[in-house]
Order: structure tokens, then sequence, then C-alpha cells
């Protein structure tokens, strides 16, 4: 449900969000994110 995503922490809540992003595509998604994650040849 919603209300459980907003009591995570936003630590928590990027790392998941980061390693779904990678299951479904590893590629940097937007450009302010980029330099937070790992550079993966496309």
């Amino acid at each position: 449900p919603l209300y459980v995503a907003f009591a995570q922490r936003k630590e928590e809540r990027k790392a998941m969000l980061q390693a779904q992003f990678s299951q479904m595509r590893p590629v940097p998604m937007t450009p302010s994110m980029a330099p937070r994650l790992p550079m993966y040849p496309p």
C-alpha cells in the first residue's frame, strides 16, 4: 500500500527503487540520479 512507502526512509526507498530499475533496465534513469548510480554499458 501507499502509506507504507511513505513510512520508509529516503535511503531505503532509494535503494529499493535502484534495485527495481536495475532489474528492469540497467541504465541511469534521470540525469539527477545518474551520478549516484553505477554506470552500466548500454
